[in-house]
């Protein structure tokens, strides 16, 4: 999907970069989790995109157990 995305796209790494925040809402039925981490994407032409961002995911717990029901990346600006 990413080379659709972002032609030339050759490999993503990705590399966690601190705890994981766990946070139970609604008696548990809600889980939420966010970490840190830092992306790589590497292109066929030599060009590379590097830069730190965070993931938070929401779990719902449902009868087979917790699944995902929504995330999303938020990158981190540096200060400047």
């Amino acid at each position: 999907m990413r080379a659709s995305i972002y032609d030339g796209l050759t490999s993503i790494t990705l590399k966690r970069r601190g705890s994981v925040m766990v946070r139970s809402l609604a008696n548990g039925e809600i889980i939420v989790t966010a970490f840190p981490f830092h992306v790589n994407y590497h292109f066929k032409d030599g060009r590379h995109l590097d830069f730190d961002a965070r993931i938070t995911e929401v779990w719902e717990k449902r009868q087979q157990g917790y699944v995902i029901v929504h995330e999303h990346p938020s990158t981190v600006l540096a200060n400047t």
